[in-house]
């Protein structure tokens, strides 16, 4: 588990499933990633993708969750999706980060994405990042650039245009 002032990052467990699957049911949400919601095949197999990568790479996806309320808010983490990008970018750490709509706009994301960033280069050291960012998706645009990601490409995912930014360690 990782802490900061105002946030607990943990690994999830079965009985946030329900707030994972209403998670990636928000508009919000899935309008920028999946263009729609998620079916409950789909959550469940999210939730056993989550915790595989955390048995078979030693990282993964933490449930963030407020500590003044201990409400779960969000998912952030590291991942090896193996994504089926045209062209490929071979780099095992991508990030990426959901924040449920009602607590958008608080810093959180920024906040818990520190957080993993720092402790990933603490774990094993200087890393290059990526991730893939929908062009209209200004908020996750705005906390990449934050965060030093810069453009790399674009990429076809799923049929679709896709950009794709990447980034050094601290």
């Amino acid at each position: 588990m990782l802490e900061t002032s105002r946030l607990k990052l943990r690994l999830h467990r079965l009985e946030d499933f329900n707030f994972s699957h209403a998670l990636w049911n928000q508009p919000q949400v899935y309008q920028f990633i999946s263009r729609k919601p998620s079916s409950l095949q789909q959550s469940w197999s999210r939730l056993y993708n989550y915790l595989g990568h955390w048995q078979l790479r030693g990282y993964g996806y933490f449930l963030i969750e407020e500590k003044s309320s201990g409400r779960a808010i969000g998912e952030i983490g590291l991942a090896d999706f193996q994504r089926d990008l045209t062209p490929s970018l071979n780099l095992p750490f991508e990030a990426g980060w959901v924040i449920h709509p009602d607590f958008h706009g608080q810093g959180f994301a920024s906040e818990a994405l520190e957080a993993i960033l720092r402790w990933n280069e603490k774990r094993v050291g200087a890393q290059t990042y990526w991730c893939m960012i929908d062009a209209k998706n200004t908020a996750s645009l705005a906390l990449a650039a934050k965060f030093k990601f810069s453009f790399s490409q674009e990429a076809s995912y799923n049929g679709e245009a896709i950009s794709l930014f990447t980034r050094l360690s601290f």
